[in-house]
């Protein structure tokens, strides 16, 4: 998020954020909510209301597989983000510890990530360079190492 802030692109969402998904259908019954997402400052409409729910697409979504989650499920969600206008899309598979990119210009190809790999999300954070290990690390205290009270 600090990337994102100092460069002023736009703005990232936590969990519980809405998108239409450019529905037709009054209420939230084609809406979506990932588990993170961005929107580029670019794709925010004029006077847009950020109580109520987003009335496109994220430029940007992240979707986290839970043991709950079925794939063929998730594959939906990410083809329908990519078809309305998502421009990538992101399923995280913390056991597996991998990452499958998906990009709107190909929605039938997924890039794998895994290990130390470099991720290549130069389209929408130019200059960003993330791996693999940056997303899945989690530090010291959360994994009982830290011994200062």
């Amino acid at each position: 998020m600090t990337y994102v802030k100092q460069r002023d692109l736009g703005k990232v969402m936590m969990d519980g954020f809405t998108y239409m998904m450019f529905s037709e259908t009054a209420g939230l019954k084609d809406s979506f909510v990932s588990d993170v997402s961005f929107i580029h400052k670019d794709d925010f409409p004029a006077k847009w209301d950020i109580t109520k729910p987003f009335p496109g697409t994220p430029t940007f979504a992240v979707e986290v597989m839970s043991p709950g989650d079925k794939g063929a499920d998730v594959q939906t969600k990410v083809r329908t983000y990519l078809r309305k206008g998502t421009c990538e899309v992101w399923v995280v598979y913390p056991r597996e510890r991998e990452i499958h990119q998906f990009h709107r210009d190909d929605l039938e190809t997924a890039r794998i990530y895994t290990g130390s790999k470099a991720i290549d999300i130069s389209g929408i954070f130019p200059d960003l360079t993330i791996t693999t290990d940056d997303v899945f690390h989690l530090p010291s205290w959360v994994q009982g190492d830290d011994q200062t009270e």
